[in-house]
């Protein structure tokens, strides 16, 4: 067994006996749907950082294709969780369907997320509200009425002036950013602060600015960060906007 995945282990142990000590937290917290969180964030005008998998797994110090582990960014992760609250400008959505072992509704599969399980409720705290993660995935959403929602979802972005960071693509057929930054496939984390001096400079440009956010795990420290400058912004994720697309009727550009 090599080092990395004995310190992979004993996190996960800690993270084993944490957990028994805050089942009570979790029960008393309030979790919301994913139609809920997009109503949330409509209505309180506030960004949303994520916590999936990847995340979870990486503070157990896996490391990832896209993303060599990293400490600073590890306990900038921690950093979100721990001191999340009430008075957050932006809202953290956690995968809890996993805590519930219902990851199966969404089609995801177990292996996935069996060490991620164990990382997440250490950091659940009581009558605190959690959006959920899974939001931005119109195709694994729960919701009955996906064209609606796929139009609630649109609308969170409409009348803003859009600046899209990530590596890909950003939303064709949907969404027309005023501004790309392009980052790095791998390792995005490299330009950290390079992309937070950009991203600020160029919001002051902009009346209403809205950042969003495709760029791996670095984009969920950069959400919770710039929400903490003043400047919204959301961690779609990859958004699979080809799914989403086939949602809308008909697929044009929303936004300009």
């Amino acid at each position: 067994m090599t080092f990395r995945k004995v310190i992979v282990w004993l996190n996960i142990f800690k993270n084993l006996g944490i957990n028994l000590l805050r089942l009570n937290n979790f029960a008393q917290a309030r979790f919301l749907t994913d139609r809920e969180t997009l109503i949330w964030l409509k209505e309180k005008n506030i960004g949303i950082t994520r916590f999936g998998d990847g995340e979870l797994s990486y503070l157990s110090g896996y490391s990832f294709q896209h993303q060599k582990q990293e400490p600073v960014l590890r306990k900038k992760l921690k950093k979100i969780l721990t001191t999340y609250n009430h008075n957050s400008p932006f809202l953290l959505a956690l995968p809890y369907d996993i805590c519930f072992n219902e990851h199966q509704k969404r089609n995801l599969p177990k292996t996935v997320w069996n060490s991620a399980k164990f990382s997440l409720l250490p950091y659940i705290k009581r009558e605190h509200v959690y959006g959920s993660a899974f939001c931005f995935r119109i195709s694994i959403v729960l919701d009955e009425e996906k064209n609606e929602y796929a139009k609630i979802l649109l609308q969170l972005f409409r009348d803003k002036e859009i600046m899209y960071v990530g590596s890909g693509e950003p939303f064709p057929g949907l969404i027309s950013p005023r501004y790309f930054i392009k980052t790095q496939p791998t390792n995005a984390f490299d330009e950290y602060y390079q992309l937070i001096e950009i991203i600020n400079k160029r919001a002051k440009e902009f009346e209403n600015p809205c950042v969003l956010l495709s760029c791996g795990i670095t984009a969920t420290a950069l959400s919770a960060e710039l929400n903490s400058m003043g400047i919204l912004s959301y961690d779609v994720g990859l958004c699979f906007t080809h799914r989403l697309a086939k949602y809308i009727e008909p697929p044009t550009n929303i936004l300009v």
